[in-house]
């Protein structure tokens, strides 16, 4: 503070018939008690921050009108506290959330289940607890009434029509701006009309009055003292109720907080009260080794004549001997512990709100015109303190020069996935936040094919031991663990990769004996065929009660996928060798690449042209293409193409049993069998899936003589269809329809119909002949998304050029928010951006589009970008 600033007055007693109303609640006060904070934030980024950092002791923070992110108009997030807020997608800043509701995540989400109440002024959250032996729902409602409208009133009411119920605990905390006798002051003379309706739906409805009435809530900008906040509780809840009072700390809002204290505790919810905690960086290596290399030597025996019960117990133990050696460097962690953001200096921020505080009761007290600057001065001064400090901790964070920090910074302008799961539809379309049975819902769409198979030209069959096989050697581990990827996240067994880097020498003999087992004997140990499946949300989707708006990250186990990136590199060279794998495929596989297959679709249709041949094109794209993996079909394939025996019982072994549990939010589901399908994530699942759907591409080699061929990149098959007249072309593509579909009943696939595109290419015109694809007749498309190029008609890309210049201004833009000259990135992580982001990303395709004809426009786009490029790196 300067000098000139006034300041609170030493000797001033702070107490007064404003002030003496309110109550001081500490952390002390509410530790293990179940209690709610209430308060209006008035828009104010400090506010918000302030309660989020400092009011952890509460179960929930209910707020209204919360500071909200410019960039997707939602409150913030905290990693104390899960958010609800009633708006998942807002467009503008009139739609944002006027409520919304923090609960504190070391509160199992199983236990948590929201409402869309579809009103930006309503948000709904219950929580599940035990009372008296019996599970109740203890539902928060946060309103905010708008002023303008009193909209707010309407929308509770057609709320409690849905919600109201005698035996569920419900408690209304709002921000009324209504004025009324019962509830205001005395004396003071205003009072709304729709105040009435309030009073009225409350009586009708059950609910009294908790708070205080006749205490103020709210300071108004000409010194009137008024009761605005509210709380109101049905008759069940109110049983519940030990205390309501306004708090004196109000974290620089206009309005008071208001605390509500249950007669509960916390016990009256499960959860965790410890957890062990460990980071690398906190790792003792050198301990660690010594250890683990004293429990291989003890527990684990080498193996000679391997039988399946000694491989299961000797992958068994390596994983926990791996785990607990790591685990036991760790720290015990209360996971209810309170968390502030890194930026957060309590040693700073404490003091001030201190002598804000007293500047504020000296003003409440006073009312005069010097105490009146003194605070605002006060509050001033909070708020460029935490405006500071944030700005500060992101400018170190951005000079850091740490290998790849660049890469990491960006990823930070990208749309950010929550992990949170809302309310999703099942098959009726009803509404559920029951925990196992959205884990049903996903486990349904992600992990269970729908489409059936027919499987009659296949006899059970019964695959012995191999009598040989390739060993692996301790040398082959030792590189594939070196070029394991760091800061992947672990699967069930926790071991982080680091880890296996760690103890690459004294692993590698005990791996050697324990692979070349599993591989003697044709058997992948069942303790590294569970999987984590890890459900994320997409970013930006208009609708997350539908599942497919969500996607799993399967979590592997570390020394599973090692096992499983070496018997890949023996699959990959086999199939190689003897050139199994189908010619057009240009994804997951050796020497080729997406370049070359857009050339090739570019090339081969212009020479088609030049024999005065049109081009009909089908686009494929297989729904669910791993889930729907039959195992049985697969090792059919493998035999089919003489694949080495040793490999394709191993194969058949590690399909085989297969399980995954769902994990949402900090619930994670009971473990669930997997009847088919390949495990997303695994090194071995792309070169399965290449050789599964090789007979989907017709048998052609790709050559410009021939007058048909595929084109596939994993998933997605593209067939096109040379022929002297459209006709001619349509009908033998029809043949080829029939080919795929018949090969989908075969392998159990499905094609997604919404991506499925039918095209004829020719140099000038379009068609109106349409297609007929299985039951579904469909028109010619003018162009088509294909492997990230957009394709029309006459292949001269104007579409895909005409993107251009909102894909690099919206790249460049995100680059530009992080290189500030003075305070951002520096040059050379700016230039590194430039050259490996923006420019691979403008550029993507060039190689077709960019030519004579395109020339001046491309080039007038380009130099628009480079020039704007060019300013953050001066």
């Amino acid at each position: 503070m300067k000098g000139s600033q006034a300041q609170p007055h030493p000797r001033i007693r702070l107490t007064g018939r404003f002030s003496d109303t309110f109550i001081r609640f500490s952390p002390t006060n509410l530790n293990n008690k179940f209690s709610f904070l209430q308060l209006n934030c008035h828009n104010r980024k400090d506010t918000t921050l302030s309660v989020l950092n400092n009011e952890q002791h509460h179960i929930a923070l209910l707020l209204q009108e919360p500071w909200v992110y410019h960039h997707d108009l939602q409150p913030p997030t905290h990693q104390a506290w899960r958010r609800f807020s009633p708006i998942i997608n807002p467009q503008t800043q009139a739609d944002r959330p006027r409520s919304c509701i923090y609960i504190r995540n070391f509160i199992p989400s199983k236990n948590i289940s929201s409402t869309n109440t579809k009103s930006q002024n309503i948000t709904q959250v219950a929580i599940s607890v035990l009372i008296e032996g019996k599970n109740k729902n203890l539902t928060l409602l946060a309103l905010y009434n708008p002023p303008s409208t009193f909209i707010g009133i309407q929308e509770l009411e057609q709320r409690l029509a849905e919600i109201n119920d005698r035996h569920t605990p419900i408690i209304i905390v709002m921000d009324s701006n209504l004025h009324h006798r019962l509830w205001n002051p005395k004396g003071y003379p205003h009072q709304h009309p729709q105040s009435r309706k309030l009073i009225s739906l409350c009586g009708r409805s059950g609910f009294k009055m908790i708070s205080p009435k006749g205490q103020p809530t709210f300071m108004g900008a000409y010194g009137s003292a008024t009761t605005i906040d509210l709380t109101r509780a049905n008759s069940i809840m109110s049983k519940l109720i030990s205390q309501c009072n306004i708090q004196l700390e109000n974290h620089s809002s206009d309005h008071q907080p208001i605390i509500t204290e249950l007669n509960l505790e916390e016990k009256t919810i499960n959860f965790t009260e410890k957890h062990i905690s460990m980071r690398i960086s906190m790792l003792n290596k050198e301990k660690y080794i010594q250890g683990v290399g004293e429990g291989i030597k003890q527990q684990l025996p080498h193996l000679r004549q391997p039988t399946v019960e000694e491989i299961e117990t000797n992958a068994r133990k390596l994983s926990d001997l791996l785990q607990q050696e790591y685990l036991s460097q760790g720290k015990s962690i209360t996971t209810r512990a309170n968390k502030q953001k890194a930026w957060w200096d309590k040693k700073i921020l404490n003091p001030i709100m201190k002598e804000r505080n007293r500047a504020r009761r000296w003003m409440l007290l006073t009312r005069s015109e010097e105490s009146k600057q003194c605070y605002k001065q006060w509050q001033e001064l909070f708020r460029e303190k935490v405006e500071g400090l944030k700005r500060t901790h992101w400018r170190r964070y951005l000079a850091t020069t740490e290998m790849n920090h660049a890469f990491k910074v960006f990823k930070l302008t990208k749309p950010k996935a929550s992990g949170e799961v809302l309310p999703l539809k099942d098959h009726t379309g009803t509404l559920t936040n029951d925990k196992d049975k959205q884990a049903d819902l996903f486990f349904q769409m992600f992990a269970q094919a729908a489409g059936r198979i027919d499987l009659s030209d296949i006899t059970p069959i019964t695959l012995q031991p191999p009598l040989t096989f390739n060993r692996i050697t301790i040398g082959e581990i030792k590189r594939n663990i070196s070029s394991v990827p760091l800061k992947k996240a672990p699967g069930p067994d926790k071991i982080p990769n680091e880890l296996i880097k760690i103890l690459k020498d004294i692993i590698a003999d005990p791996l050697e004996n324990l692979f070349n087992s599993c591989l003697q004997t044709g058997h992948f140990p069942q303790a590294w065929k569970l999987a984590t499946t890890v459900i994320i949300q997409k970013a930006n989707k208009t609708d997350y009660s539908d599942p497919a708006a969500y996607r799993p990250i399967a979590l592997l186990n570390t020394i599973s996928k090692l096992f499983e990136r070496i018997i890949n590199t023996q699959l990959t060279q086999w199939a190689y060798q003897e050139k199994t794998i189908a010619q057009g495929h240009f994804g997951g596989y050796p020497g080729r690449n997406i370049k070359e297959a857009m050339i090739l679709l570019d090339s081969w249709i212009k020479h088609k042209w030049k024999e005065k041949k049109v081009v009909a094109g089908l686009f494929l794209d297989v729904k669910s293409a791993y889930p729907a993996v039959h195992r049985e079909r697969l090792i059919k394939i493998l035999q089919s193409k003489e694949a080495p025996h040793y490999l394709t019982a191993i194969i058949r072994s590690f399909l085989t049993n297969r399980s995954t549990e769902i994990k949402m939010d900090n619930f994670t589901s009971h473990i669930k069998s997997l009847e088919r399908g390949l495990p997303q994530g695994s090194p071995l699942s792309v070169t399965l899936y290449l050789l599964y759907n090789s007979d989907l591409f017709l048998p052609e080699k790709i050559k410009t003589s021939v007058d048909r061929i595929t084109i596939g990149y994993i998933d997605d098959v593209t067939h096109l269809i040379a022929a002297k007249t459209e006709e001619e072309a349509l009908r033998k593509l029809t043949d080829t329809s029939t080919h795929s579909l018949r090969w989908g009943e075969k392998t159990g696939s499905e094609f997604d119909k919404r991506k499925t595109t039918f095209m004829i290419f020719k140099p000038r015109g379009g068609s109106k002949l349409h297609f007929h694809f299985g039951d579904e007749n469909r028109k010619p498309a003018m162009s088509t998304k294909w492997l990230g190029l957009t394709l029309d008609t006459g292949l001269t890309y104007q579409q895909h050029i005409n993107q251009l210049t909102h894909k690099a201004t919206t790249t460049l833009h995100q680059i530009q928010r992080i290189s500030n000259k003075y305070h951002g990135l520096n040059s050379a992580d700016t230039r590194l951006l430039i050259k490996t982001v923006l420019f691979p990303r403008m550029l993507f395709g060039g190689v077709l589009w960019l030519n004579e004809r395109s020339k001046p426009k491309v080039n007038k786009t380009l130099q628009l970008v480079f020039n704007k490029a060019a300013r953050p790196t001066s």
